[in-house]
């Protein structure tokens, strides 16, 4: 099953360098962008379209950010009760946007905000997190937001990048 660790451990690696190419992908925070390596992306593309194969994305045009939380078969493997936790969502999120995978350009962002309102879309800043100064209560709340957080997806352009043979990519286990 997949754990934040693991997911962190894979997807940083394919942020980008000073010296590369590279594409930005959109996370969780609405002001964060991180910068991914066209290289390393178009490299790992078949692991995380498997990725989000496990979580069932591909079968869906319109998700919840909690959607990529819980695998298809039912079983959550990040419960957003660790800075980890979050770190995996937010990295996933921003690499499957960087990916073409999710859209989570301005208007998704601009969307997200709308239907969350101002006060709780607060909590998806930088200074909404340090307004709540106790990771574990501003978890909570990004846990409950996450459930209203809409994304559209590709599912053709996810299938088309599904991995057809061995089960492990470069370090990442999938059971």
């Amino acid at each position: 099953m997949l754990n934040s660790k693991e997911i962190n451990n894979y997807i940083t690696k394919l942020m980008a360098n000073e010296d590369e190419d590279f594409v930005i992908g959109n996370g969780v925070l609405t002001s964060m962008k991180i910068a991914f390596s066209k290289m390393k992306l178009e490299e790992n593309k078949e692991m995380l379209a498997n990725i989000l194969h496990d979580l069932g994305v591909d079968n869906y045009p319109l998700i919840t950010l909690d959607s990529l939380t819980t695998l298809k078969d039912g079983q959550v493997w990040n419960k957003l009760e660790s800075m980890e936790d979050f770190a995996a969502l937010d990295i996933l999120l921003a690499c499957s946007h960087a990916c073409s995978f999710i859209d989570n350009d301005l208007d998704t962002v601009g969307n997200n905000i709308n239907n969350l309102g101002e006060i709780d879309s607060l909590y998806l800043t930088l200074s909404g997190r340090k307004m709540v100064n106790d990771d574990t209560k501003w978890l909570a709340k990004v846990k409950e937001l996450s459930k209203k957080m809409n994304y559209l997806t590709f599912p053709a352009e996810i299938k088309a990048n599904l991995q057809k043979k061995d089960n492990k990519i470069k370090g990442l286990s999938r059971n």
